[in-house]
């Protein structure tokens, strides 16, 4: 098995919210879904509101969720943004209550942060 990593940024207008060493990340663009591994060819892609997951352990895990995004990918450096209006880390979307959710999807002046955060709404009903 390859051993490099892929450095994975998660860039929001609040900064850096992940800055980690995967394996391989598996994400969901406008054009289809789509797996990034180490020395993958120059890229740039725009991603859906969805969720990026990593390899570990022999499968893909949930990882952040972020709302439409711009990835780009250097294979000079192994390095891969993601760089988002807004991401969560699974783990704190588990931890959040419907009622805080709808009660910030209701006091959004913003379509894309109530996209979002509707988003998470449904993922949390799975």
């Amino acid at each position: 098995m390859n051993k490099k990593k892929i450095s994975l940024k998660i860039i929001t207008p609040e900064g850096i919210v992940n800055d980690t060493q995967e394996f391989k990340i598996s994400l969901h663009a406008e054009l289809g879904d789509f797996e990034l591994l180490p020395d993958h060819e120059n890229y740039i892609s725009l991603l859906k509101e969805g969720v990026v997951s990593i390899y570990k352990n022999g499968s893909f895990i949930p990882y952040f969720i972020i709302s439409k995004s711009f990835l780009r990918f250097d294979n000079s450096l192994n390095a891969c943004e993601i760089v988002s209006d807004y991401a969560i880390d699974i783990l704190e979307v588990e931890k959040l209550e419907n009622d805080h959710i709808n009660e910030i999807i209701s006091n959004s002046q913003y379509e894309d942060e109530k996209s979002f955060y509707k988003f998470i709404s449904q993922y949390l009903l799975q």
